[in-house]
């Protein structure tokens, strides 16, 4: 297969204007599927001939497209986020109704309540607590990878205004080709850098929405607690296991002070045996200083 020629492999780049920070739906679906035919060009120009007509190595060639390929990941990951989103509103909206509604007239089911059923609301306050724990990581560790991504396209636009410089100046035109490459090659790597601020900016906000959702559910057990507690009703059946519970408890804690109190005897034991026999050693060792007679008289009495 002849290989195609470089001039009709230069790879298809977006209008600047595209090079923004599009964060809908449709945008970045058209994004996507236009990823998808650079791509298939740049594949098509991975070959030795293009390279040497292009003057770079085909490694560059092959980093071109693994760099588009990227950015076809960060759009895709991008479009998820952004679908995420739509279903985190709606699961807002849901909480924040259900909120109003309870503080008004209370949970749906109607007094009075067991035991059983305040134990299940305790365990989903338990639940929401973790949830919102572990979303303010997230939101903490995503505040990080944000900063260190804006940064990175921070460093792509100044070096792809330190090129605009160089072929602006009439002392470069001699490597017109070289230079030709660098813009494309930074131009490729502003694009990519600005697929990724945008992803992690839409996964940043899904972050700190879930955060809500979870301080939005606390907020909910909490208001039923306060509900059931004020009728609660106390079935035979759930005082007896939570008697049988307290029962065990105390027969766990029972065990554990007799453990406790077994231990500490033998360690007294332990300290008295070692502390009669330094006296006895200490006794002995003083009887030997004696002169032969006293000691003889000691012995035998």
């Amino acid at each position: 297969m002849t290989p195609i020629l470089a001039v009709e492999q230069t790879v298809t780049a977006p209008d600047k204007k595209e090079i923004s920070e599009d964060l809908s739906l449709e945008g970045n679906e058209k994004k996507i599927g236009d990823l998808k035919e650079r791509i298939n060009q740049s594949r098509q120009a991975e070959n030795e001939q293009t390279a040497r007509q292009m003057g770079v190595a085909l490694t560059e060639l092959q980093e071109r497209t693994a760099s588009l390929i990227s950015m076809d990941s960060a759009c895709k990951r991008l479009l998820t986020a952004l679908i995420k989103k739509e279903t985190l509103e709606v699961e807002e909206a849901g909480l924040r109704k259900n909120l109003q509604a309870q503080q008004q007239t209370g949970i749906v089911q109607k007094p009075p309540y067991s035991l059983s059923f305040y134990d299940g609301i305790l365990d989903g306050l338990e639940a929401a607590e973790q949830q919102k724990e572990s979303a303010k990581l997230a939101v903490k560790l995503g505040c990080r990878s944000l900063e260190s991504l804006a940064m990175r396209l921070e460093n792509a636009r100044k070096d792809l205004r330190k090129i605009n410089d160089r072929l602006d100046s009439t002392d470069e035109k001699e490597n017109d080709r070289e230079l030709k490459w660098d813009m494309e090659k930074a131009e490729l790597e502003n694009e990519l850098a600005a697929a990724l601020v945008n992803f992690e900016k839409a996964n940043h906000d899904n972050l700190l929405r879930q955060l809500k959702l979870a301080e939005l559910r606390t907020d909910l057990s909490r208001l039923g607690i306060s509900w059931v507690r004020k009728y609660l009703y106390f079935a035979k059946n759930d005082l007896d296991k939570h008697l049988e519970a307290i029962e065990d408890q105390r027969k766990e804690l029972n065990n554990r002070i007799q453990k406790l109190v077994k231990e500490q005897k033998q360690a007294e034991n332990t300290l008295l045996a070692a502390q009669m026999l330094l006296y006895r050693e200490k006794s002995h060792m003083h009887l030997s200083r004696l002169p032969i007679g006293i000691y003889d008289n000691t012995k035998m009495n």
